[in-house]
């Protein structure tokens, strides 16, 4: 399988967040189709999350937990074929593949496939712009990656005169600079990609299946020990955070009461409702309106001892989505 990681590898095997993957659109399709190829006698797929058209985060966790009382081990993948956003074609994954290198990080134990630097440094500014926003870490990234190739070939996205602009401010290690740069980029960048219909229509598709199958987590409590029921909720919604494009708790104590507009916005976004408590609260009607895909619960009682309860319900959890992962693909 031809691949490139892109983003900094330097850090690997340690994996902080999650390892970007490019790949063609053949081997893309692929690796949705052919569930097996994540199935393996170490790692299990527990969801997959698109995104974009031609992205999906994959998340894994070890098959067997190596200290049940831990948190769930989480490894996520991210993987694309051409970097489609919003509907516009911006980088094709051919473009990142071809001349790709070999890299050794320098911990070792593992050797990789990486974009050649100039290629490396485009697509990751070009990222960095459509998404509008440059952290710590990514910006240092860009500033090693043009110090291998001062003259990376990003005219033909943002124009002369802004190129010129941010690779100073790269240069001159200005983070600030460049982060007063991102509007003018997004709006060069965006100028020169229109959406193209064929993309619009992926894009719709894609839409329509994250309301079909979403990936939201929601903890509600109901009654009982409220203070021990929401120790658990927050905890289970730390430990499975990034198993979820998004995560909420939602506590039906009669202090603290969701609407149900609402609750109606947190369902719609919600693959997955687990219960803590005895009894529904007033969102029990609104569950009963969604469709039962969207109706998919579990139901926690006894929080008598708050860590074992927590790390239990989070393994409970990761077996359901397992079971019910390959659903979600395609």
């Amino acid at each position: 399988m031809a691949y490139v990681v892109v983003g900094n590898p330097k850090g690997l095997p340690a994996v902080v967040g999650d390892i970007d993957l490019v790949v063609e659109a053949d081997v893309f399709h692929r690796l949705l189709r052919d569930r097996d190829l994540w199935f393996g006698e170490r790692w299990m797929l527990v969801q997959a999350m698109r995104h974009e058209a031609s992205a999906v985060t994959f998340v894994l966790t070890p098959r067997h937990a190596s200290d049940p009382a831990s948190p769930p081990e989480l490894l996520l993948i991210d993987v694309c074929s051409d970097y489609v956003r919003d509907a516009r074609f911006l980088m094709s994954a051919s473009s990142l593949l071809a001349a790709r290198r070999r890299y050794t990080p320098p911990a070792g134990g593992v050797d990789i496939w990486v974009p050649p630097p100039e290629s490396a440094f485009t697509y990751y500014l070009v990222k960095k712009v459509a998404k509008g926003q440059v952290d710590e870490d990514a910006f240092s990234y860009l500033m090693d990656t043009l110090a291998e190739a001062p003259e990376p070939p990003i005219t033909a996205f943002f124009g002369a005169p802004a190129s010129s602009a941010a690779l100073e401010a790269v240069g001159r290690a200005d983070i600030e600079a460049l982060r007063l740069l991102l509007p003018q980029l997004r709006r060069e960048l965006y100028s020169r990609t229109p959406r193209r219909p064929r993309d619009v229509v992926r894009h719709v598709r894609h839409v329509v299946g994250r309301l079909r199958w979403p990936a939201g987590l929601l903890v509600e409590v109901f009654g009982g020990d409220p203070d021990a029921a929401r120790v658990v909720a927050d905890g289970l919604a730390d430990d499975l955070r990034r198993a979820f494009r998004r995560t909420s708790v939602a506590s039906h104590s009669a202090s603290s009461g969701f609407s149900p507009m609402q609750l109606w916005g947190l369902l719609l976004r919600t693959g997955l409702v687990i219960h803590i408590g005895r009894q529904y609260g007033s969102g029990h009607r609104l569950r009963a309106l969604l469709p039962p895909h969207l109706r998919t619960s579990i139901w926690l009682r006894d929080a008598d001892v708050i860590d074992v309860a927590i790390r239990r319900a989070s393994r409970l959890v990761i077996d359901h989505l397992a079971a019910r992962a390959s659903d979600r693909l395609g």
